[in-house]
């Protein structure tokens, strides 16, 4: 097992809490460190600091598995496990799809598991977890029996690590699509060709709440993917719901969505470019009291930010010109780069040309199954502004 020295005080933040380690905060690495090695992190003066794993190429060359002198096994990842799934069955009683394992916020970096009842959806992200992926794979059979489990392996984070791009079955069989039952809505879900791993989990507990503004309603869904605003939407009894998304196939499930619910009377689906839609839904005077914008993230890095804060005042401004008087704008940004003040200003600034107010009447951030860690910011990526037009 490698050895890693840090630099004088540079254990501090992970003292506090924090799970990286840069790679200028190390002083000294004793042993082969190949891509994913486990590593003992000591502090500058020789004390115990934690357990991770390192990887050389990366500019995150450490991540920290755990704070105590623990023995990185398959009972590791079980105790892991177990906690991660108790708070699931807490905050969701009886649900057996949601996001089982949320990486840093269940410490247990690198690793990312969603729960489709009997099947699993599982992403390494990092070398290291790709490393230990079969005790983690033995300690998820454990857990939760799955009948199949689907490695999604094909995010770009990936390649930041060095590693190479993959989806495959690990475990059972699955061909295309499955059905899973998510806060009583029955949708088709594409663990091997869909989204993420088929679903968004994220904004799930935003879906539920923001439904009740929808009653009697004219609802927009804008950037709809396979439709689970439009049904929270319709569902809660609004009048009609107009479900857009430039993405053939996320439509076509998005259709089975709403006859499997039976709502697909409500609901129209549009496939097309949501810029391109909100400009002509303006120019043809059409108005909804219910506008929820959930577009793709527009900074994937720091460098993307000033472009990425423009694209989101000129969409959300475009947005907040079709919503009625004292209507309502559900807006999101699953950007880590926009900072939840930034997203606020911009909405701001969003507000000003159409020349009415706006009152925020909440700022969210993702669902419970996707906690966050207190001193790592990174985990806090979601924001969620549920806005009235007055």
């Amino acid at each position: 097992m490698l050895t890693i020295t840090l630099k004088k005080s540079e254990e501090r933040r992970i003292r506090a809490g924090h799970l990286w380690i840069f790679s200028n905060e190390i002083e000294t690495i004793d042993g082969k460190a190949q891509p994913g090695a486990l590593a003992v992190v000591k502090s500058a003066t020789g004390h115990f600091v934690g357990l991770g794993y390192h990887n050389r190429a990366s500019l995150i060359a450490c991540r920290i598995l755990t704070r105590h002198q623990d023995t990185i096994d398959e009972a590791f990842f079980a105790k892991r496990l177990k906690a991660a799934l108790a708070l699931r069955q807490a905050w969701y009683p009886g649900e057996t799809a949601y996001r089982l394992v949320f990486s840093e916020g269940d410490f247990l970096p690198g690793f990312i598991a969603d729960r489709y009842g009997d099947t699993v959806a599982v992403q390494t992200t990092t070398a290291g977890a790709e490393e230990l992926l079969p005790m983690f794979l033995e300690a998820l059979r454990r857990a939760v029996s799955p009948r199949v489990i689907v490695l999604r392996n094909d995010t770009s984070a990936r390649a930041l690590e060095g590693l190479a791009s993959y989806v495959k079955l690990a475990h059972g069989e699955l061909e295309g699509p499955l059905e899973a039952v998510i806060d009583g809505l029955r949708y088709k879900v594409d663990p091997l060709a869909g989204q993420k791993t088929g679903f968004y989990f994220d904004q799930r507990d935003n879906r539920v709440l923001a439904a009740r503004l929808c009653e009697g309603k004219r609802v927009l869904d804008a950037y709809c993917y396979t439709g689970s605003w439009a049904l929270s939407a319709a569902r809660a009894g609004a009048q009609s719901v107009t479900a857009v998304d430039s993405s053939g196939p996320a439509l076509a499930l998005g259709r089975e969505n709403f006859l499997a619910n039976g709502l697909a009377d409500r609901i129209e689906p549009l496939e097309k470019d949501v810029p391109a839609f909100l400009d002509q839904a303006r120019e043809t005077g059409r108005s909804f009291d219910v506008v929820f914008l959930d577009p793709p993230p527009f900074a994937r890095t720091k460098k993307d930010l000033k472009e990425a804060l423009v694209a989101y005042e000129r969409i959300n401004r475009k947005a907040l010109e079709l919503v009625s008087e004292g209507g309502y704008l559900v807006t999101s940004s699953c950007s880590y780069h926009v900072s939840a003040e930034d997203f606020v200003r911009t909405l701001a600034r969003a507000a000003a040309p159409t020349g009415r107010s706006l009152r925020m009447l909440e700022l969210r951030g993702q669902s419970h199954d996707h906690p966050a860690v207190p001193a790592m910011p990174e985990t806090r990526y979601l924001k969620c502004a549920i806005l009235q037009k007055a």
